[in-house]
């Protein structure tokens, strides 16, 4: 266990913060495609299919990032924000190996897993199958075609391959340029606080 256990009760309650939340957001999801009139999934159906495959998706993200705390606990524990409190422990990694480690992951999640990910219904998708029998609905009006027009312009990978093309170096590009993406996010949303 790289954690004491006073952390660990403060993990727990942060992560049964953190399932609600998420529950949260899936029903407002349900919430929002009922009141968009996009489609006529039956509500209670659809939130019934909604709730428990993204909690089992958020389960599976929730032990990968606990993976990744602890990795960082051990590498490199100033790192974590709360951790200056803490008995002082020795860094077992450099910066430079640390960070080289997370970005070789995060290159192989992104890049090599994203390829099977990718086959498969997200969330989403899964429970509007079981709903409504497609994962794809029809939407018809002017606000849809303009915001497809926008998408189609502004997309450079759109549903993650390359215009034009089914080859799965699309897929692995996607992967990892959206890595790249939310680490640049993560590293400025750091700096700036």
């Amino acid at each position: 266990m790289c954690f004491r256990i006073g952390d660990v009760y403060a993990l727990s309650f942060l992560s049964m913060i953190g399932v609600l939340l998420v529950q949260c957001l899936f029903f407002a999801v349900t919430v929002e495609t009922m009141l968009s009139g996009v489609t006529e999934l039956p509500f209670t159906v659809f939130l019934a299919a909604m709730q428990p495959i993204h909690l089992a998706i958020g389960f599976v993200e929730g032990l990968i990032t606990a993976a990744v705390l602890c990795f960082i606990y051990v590498a490199r524990p100033e790192m974590l924000w709360g951790v200056e409190n803490a008995a002082p422990r020795e860094a077992k990694l450099s910066y430079g190996k640390t960070f080289t480690i997370l970005g070789i992951l995060a290159a192989v999640v992104g890049g090599v897993l994203s390829l099977f990910a990718s086959a498969l219904p997200d969330g989403l998708e899964w429970a509007m199958e079981r709903v409504a029998g497609t994962s794809e609905l029809v939407a018809e009006g002017g606000a849809y075609e303009a915001a497809e027009t926008v998408q189609s312009a502004l997309s450079f990978l759109p549903g993650c391959t390359f215009k034009g093309s089914e080859s799965a170096a699309g897929t692995t590009v996607s992967g990892l340029v959206g890595a790249a993406i939310v680490a640049q996010l993560c590293i400025g949303f750091s700096m700036a606080f």
